[in-house]
């Protein structure tokens, strides 16, 4: 159990050091990490609006082709998304071990609440992608059941 505990504080540690130093490179070249964190946000956007619309254009040359095309059940947001949530989510609980007070169980509960979210949505990306192994199983041995 006590391993558990260091290596989970060892964890938040280098997340918490990690953004910071981050941060602070960035305010040494001259950009303001508010900055930072809307790009990084606009790009995550634009990253899932590209894979979103390529995926589209291949489905269009495969209705072109003649391939039979059965659109995957589209999920609610992209596995890297739950990577940065869950990272954010770590951040903010490493900070919040650092802080005192009602800022500290303030942030602790936001923490946890976040990570929850993260393993809801780590089930949900698990369920779905056994549902699609399945689903292909049954294809492939020609049940339709």
């Amino acid at each position: 159990m006590e391993q558990i505990i260091f290596y989970a504080r060892l964890f938040i540690a280098v997340v918490v050091n990690t953004v910071d130093a981050l941060s602070d490179w960035l305010t040494a070249q001259g950009l303001p990490s508010w900055v930072v964190g809307i790009f990084a946000l606009f790009g995550f956007h634009f990253v899932n609006k590209w894979s979103t619309e390529f995926a589209g254009r291949v489905e269009a040359i495969e209705k072109k082709l003649g391939i039979e095309y059965t659109p995957p059940v589209q999920k609610k947001s992209a596995w890297w998304s739950l990577l940065v949530w869950f990272v954010l989510a770590v951040y903010v609980l490493g900070k919040s071990l650092q802080a005192a007070g009602l800022v500290a169980l303030a942030g602790i509960a936001l923490s946890v609440f976040m990570l929850l979210l993260c393993a809801f949505g780590a089930y949900c990306f698990i369920d779905q992608a056994i549902r699609d192994h399945w689903r292909k199983e049954r294809e492939r041995s020609g049940f339709r059941g």
